[in-house]
């Protein structure tokens, strides 16, 4: 599902000025640099002289007090280092060091994401009135007195006003309650983006709404919406999660198929990488942490009451740019920080991948831009991603970048983008009640169990409590 390109410079300008070839002619190519983070899903990353940095997904809200056992596993991380009054105390390496976000409007830059230059009265007021609006969704209840919005997204207290918003986009809830607002309809359109994939158009009301409500962090020395954040991004936590079990984890093997036997066990058929040797695992029990489109072929001998068609992921484009120095053009009024995002850009704008260093004084430095292929349809966006060359997508990024630092092309050294066809999975309309959905949710022959972000929103929280209860399942079977 996803396709990289690299172009390594022999000169300056030789990562623009050569003919590198149609995707397919690139794909998935690896550097030596990469390995020690390669493993690794959405959560991959890379390295380079300069510092690591993410492909996919590079932070962590600081989670809400009931995810009790994400916050042992942090704690275990290093992440948390104790507790005052009952609150986790965050290692201070890891929290996001100011300044945070910066958004480039109007030919300058301000702090924060939510536009304040040159807004109108009614600007300011609809923006005054949707917080207040999320915030008591955040603090809402259902009938278990339980949060109306939580994570995982099935532990959210459903009520039928709740189903109801699952019935129509987020754009659509934006108009039904008056706001008209062009700066927050891009605001928002933004976020759903940004956390999804997806535009405010397509994504399920409940979904938008649950951005802004579904997260009650509370900490000692961090607020809610503070986040956790590392150069190689997500990666630090998937490295984390898989120290204890590394000797049993065999990589570069390539699972192709999954089959039941005649005495109820399953054989999980796998190539390993690189060469015609294939082998064949039996087991009694199974977790595929897997999504849908892979499951889909995985299983295909097995007949599974599950219609894959309902499930639709987001296509990306990420890259990383290498900077002989890091950009200073229209800084003065904020200065470069980990968040940078250019209002009304095709891109979520870039990350500072060196933010959190402790050393200052380099000046190379590594960003790492985004841009989710939301545009129109996936399989779309999809097909012209395909038609174009590591060049193409330079070009765009430059362009981009250029509205902001119109220097910023005489500064790179390389430029890096890797493509992910499927990188989340879509909460578009209807998506709640899809009884698809639930019916994915369920063990077979409560022998062969199924974790992923795409039985509910595709965030870190939400593919940990997947995996978790999966391994719950499965435990409770053998008993």
């Amino acid at each position: 599902p996803c396709i990289k390109y690299i172009a390594r410079p022999g000169s300056r300008r030789s990562w623009m000025g050569r003919a590198v070839g149609k995707i397919a002619a690139a794909r998935q190519v690896a550097t030596a640099s990469e390995d020690s983070y390669s493993r690794w899903g959405n959560s991959r990353a890379g390295q380079n002289e300069i510092s690591a940095y993410p492909w996919g997904a590079h932070y962590l809200p600081i989670p809400s007090l009931e995810h009790k056992e994400i916050i042992d596993f942090l704690q275990e991380a290093g992440c948390i280092t104790g507790f005052e009054n009952g609150l986790p105390v965050y290692n201070e390496l890891y929290l996001c060091h100011a300044p945070e976000e910066r958004l480039f409007i109007n030919g300058i830059w301000q702090n924060g994401l939510i536009p304040q230059l040159g807004n109108s009265k009614q600007d300011n007021e609809e923006f005054k009135r949707f917080h207040a609006l999320m915030e008591g969704y955040k603090n809402g209840v259902g009938f278990n007195n339980k949060p109306l919005f939580a994570l995982p997204l099935d532990d959210s207290d459903y009520t039928p006003e709740v189903y109801e918003y699952d019935g129509y986009s987020f754009e659509e809830f934006l108009r039904i309650n008056g706001f008209g607002s062009e700066k927050l309809h891009w605001y928002v359109n933004y976020c759903c983006r940004d956390d999804y994939g997806t535009e405010s158009s397509q994504t399920s009301a409940f979904a938008g709404i649950h951005y802004f409500a579904g997260r009650r962090g509370k900490a000692h020395n961090a607020e809610n919406g503070d986040v956790l954040t590392w150069p190689e991004g997500n990666a630090f936590l998937a490295r984390k999660l898989q120290q204890h079990i590394k000797p049993y984890i065999q990589p570069n093997a390539l699972a192709y198929k999954v089959e039941k036997a005649e005495d109820g066990s399953y054989k999980v058929y796998y190539n390993k990488a690189g060469t015609d040797v294939t082998a064949c695992i039996t087991t009694k029990r199974i977790i595929m942490a897997t999504p849908q489109f892979v499951n889909k072929r995985l299983l295909s001998t097995i007949a599974r009451d599950v219609d894959y068609a309902a499930f639709t992921y987001a296509p990306w484009m990420v890259a990383n740019l290498t900077l002989k120095n890091a950009p200073t053009e229209r800084t003065e009024s904020q200065p470069l920080s980990w968040d940078n995002v250019l209002y009304n850009s095709a891109g979520l704008g870039y990350i500072n991948s060196c933010h959190q260093h402790t050393k200052t004084l380099r000046k190379q430095t590594v960003l790492t831009y985004y841009m989710p292929l939301s545009g129109k349809e996936p399989a779309v966006m999809r097909n012209e991603a395909y038609t174009k060359t590591i060049g193409d997508w330079q070009q765009q990024i430059i362009t981009d970048l250029q509205r902001a630092h119109p220097t910023i092309e005489s500064e790179i050294e390389n430029i890096d983008v890797w493509l992910w066809g499927h990188a989340m999975a879509r909460p578009t309309v209807g998506f709640l009640a899809d009884k698809e959905r639930k019916k994915a949710q369920q063990p077979m022959d409560n022998k062969l169990f199924f974790a992923h972000s795409d039985l509910g929103l595709p965030v870190f929280e939400e593919a940990f409590y997947q995996g978790r209860r999966a391994a719950e399942k499965l435990l409770k079977s053998m008993v």
